[in-house]
């Protein structure tokens, strides 16, 4: 009997993963890309990728009208900051932000005097 095409894949995954991590060269992008090979070719549709960019608009509609508008003006100040520090970034799949960009972004913003962030109690 012949093994279906998605163990297949599995297993071809899982050897080339095992050898590059043994060999300490599989990256986070280049197994970004294995996964939605495999997501793929077991749900015959591509995996979505959403752009940070796309993720930050659909948030903050998801946030209006569930939170004040001072509350809603807060966080679209803050989200404008974050999308601008990370620059082209913004564009691309939302796995490509690093905790150090946020970290960055936090530590330029905090030093902002444009926005004002409440002082913890």
């Amino acid at each position: 009997m012949k093994p279906n095409r998605t163990v297949n894949a599995r297993r071809k995954a899982q050897k080339i993963a095992d050898d590059d991590v043994a060999r300490g060269l599989r990256t986070a992008i280049q197994s970004q890309h294995v996964i939605q090979d495999l997501y793929q070719e077991a749900n015959g549709e591509p995996l979505e990728q959403v752009t940070t960019a796309d993720f930050a608009k659909q948030w903050m509609a998801d946030k209006k009208g569930s939170v004040s508008s001072k509350t809603e003006d807060t966080y679209a100040k803050r989200l404008k900051s974050l999308l601008d520090s990370l620059g082209q970034k913004t564009g691309k799949s939302m796995h490509l932000i690093s905790s150090r960009d946020v970290r960055d972004w936090r530590d330029i913003d905090m030093e902002s005097k444009e926005i004002q962030c409440p002082r913890p109690r």
